[in-house]
């Protein structure tokens, strides 16, 4: 099995960025889904809901995998469906673990431990991904554009940005930023980039936002979905202010 390298050592996800071939028409929606964590039922009501909402296309901004009791059932749903993914910060984790047990030759049982094709699923994940759609360009990653698990925010209150994540975004290309990891949905604006979080899909803790995402190109609108109700919720929407 290939071993993943630690974080720190890696080049930051804007260098390393899997261009997908998924150029489209500015009519598409597309579907947003992030972090799963083990969590199969959710994922398929949430497949479900998107597929009623007649997306083209859907995308996962990461964490795959853990805390849910069915992670080889998320994968196989993954890779059956073709939903292009990244790595999420609980995917890597899952990799170092197994690659732990296997290089100590740990024999004993673990019910955490994932299958290796699995784990070789999980860790040839690219940690980010572009794609084109008509004139607009979307850049998808777990946590922020230059760390898996970096927070967008300065404050719980999410009443500003913290400074890395603005050097992120005067970084980037990319028209849309597409991110997961706080669990709670938003569409925030920032010198003319826009970041989408479509919260989390699993719906195993308390701050778990259960929904999935829909972006329509043409209206150039995000909808966030409540997978028990199916009706689009309340989100944070905002501006934020160059300072």
């Amino acid at each position: 099995m290939k071993k993943v390298s630690s974080y720190d050592s890696r080049m930051d996800l804007f260098n390393q960025a899997k261009e997908d071939n998924l150029r489209g028409s500015v009519e598409m929606k597309i579907g947003i889904i992030s972090d799963i964590h083990g969590d199969c039922e959710s994922l398929q009501a949430a497949f479900s809901l998107l597929r009623k909402a007649e997306v083209n296309r859907t995308i996962c901004a990461g964490d795959l995998v853990e805390r849910g009791a069915n992670d080889h059932g998320v994968i196989r749903f993954l890779r059956e469906h073709d939903i292009s993914c990244v790595q999420g910060n609980h995917d890597e984790n899952a990799v170092r673990h197994a690659e732990l047990h296997y290089s100590t030759q740990d024999n004993g049982y673990d019910a955490t431990l994932l299958s290796s094709d699995a784990v070789e699923f999980l860790n040839q994940l690219p940690l980010s991904r572009t794609f084109t759609f008509g004139e607009t360009s979307i850049l998808l990653v777990h946590g922020t554009p230059s760390d898996n698990g970096a927070p967008v925010f300065q404050d719980s209150g999410c009443n500003s940005l913290s400074k890395k994540f603005k050097k992120d975004l005067a970084r980037m290309e990319a028209d849309i930023l597409v991110v997961g990891h706080t669990h709670f949905p938003f569409d925030i604006r920032y010198k003319g980039k826009r970041v989408l979080n479509p919260g989390s899909v699993c719906n195993l803790q308390s701050r778990d936002s259960h929904t999935c995402g829909v972006l329509d190109l043409s209206e150039k609108s995000f909808s966030v979905l409540d997978l028990t109700t199916g009706c689009s919720v309340e989100i944070l929407n905002r501006e934020f202010e160059s300072i």
